[in-house]
């Protein structure tokens, strides 16, 4: 029996997606990372045919925008494309799109994921029952992640590598299947030093709740650390804000003013 493989772009929904992508069905766009001086980019780019490959990825990338699920290189009868698909598609030599997935599956730069596809042959073998298995599995392996991140947190401090103890107190969703971030007692202890008028943990409960009603808007790992500043610095200008408490007095500019009160 021949084994299938389907190559799907790696972390999709962090570099490929944003708030505005996800609004919409279908793409006639697709958003890409602009760093190039990253170590695996600056490694790719001396190889002999580095430009070539780093091209065809580009077109593999503008593909992948328009099938579905977005980051599959999967073709519309739900079947996965291959080098001899990809390249009736995009008229490009067969052997540059082999010579792609071959170097860029594979370390050090993993840019694909190369997995076996397991097709539906149960009847009804309907493209919606094709989507909920796959996205099962995603949501399986983002537990298990998630789950083992939670164990390594919680190991003794004779463990091999270890750090201090820095006990999680909260998660905050990340955007996309990638999971949550844990933020520890020491960084609650930071910011209750930086904003000693603001409930630390209770406004730290409230970006969590935000988050988990408009996951379309929640940050990446890289940007998360950011959003929670700013949502605490808020808090705290709104919390050094005077309140006008007595007739005839105005805030205005955060400032009271006094006003003649005319009995």
């Amino acid at each position: 029996m021949t084994t299938t493989v389907l190559y799907r772009i790696r972390d999709w929904d962090e570099h490929y997606e944003n708030a505005r992508t996800r609004q919409y069905k279908t793409l006639g766009f697709v958003t890409m990372p602009n760093r190039y001086d990253s170590d695996k980019m600056l490694d790719l780019l001396e190889h002999d045919d580095g430009l070539a490959v780093f091209g065809c990825f580009v077109l593999l990338v503008e593909v992948a925008s328009k099938c579905e699920p977005r980051g599959d290189l999967m073709r519309d009868s739900k079947r996965p494309h291959d080098a001899q698909s990809l390249s009736r598609l995009l008229r490009v030599d067969t052997k540059a799109i082999t010579r792609t997935l071959e170097v860029l599956s594979n370390e050090p730069f993993t840019w694909f994921e190369a997995a076996v596809y397991m097709p539906c042959t149960e009847p009804p073998c309907t493209a919606a029952v094709q989507d909920a298995y796959r996205s099962r599995q995603k949501m399986d392996a983002e537990l298990n992640r998630i789950e083992m991140n939670r164990s390594c947190a919680e190991l003794p401090a004779f463990a091999e590598n270890s750090t201090p103890n820095k006990p999680t107190v909260i998660w905050i969703p990340l955007v996309g299947n990638n999971g949550e971030h844990g933020i520890t007692q020491a960084m609650v202890d930071e910011w209750k030093v930086a904003y000693p008028a603001v409930d630390i943990l209770a406004e730290l409960r409230k970006i969590r709740t935000w988050c988990l009603a408009n996951p379309a808007n929640c940050k990446t790992k890289r940007g998360v650390a950011r959003f929670v500043n700013g949502w605490l610095s808020r808090e705290q200008d709104r919390a050094r804000r005077p309140a006008a408490s007595v007739p005839g007095e105005k805030v205005i500019n955060g400032s009271i003013h006094h006003t003649k009160v005319v009995l």
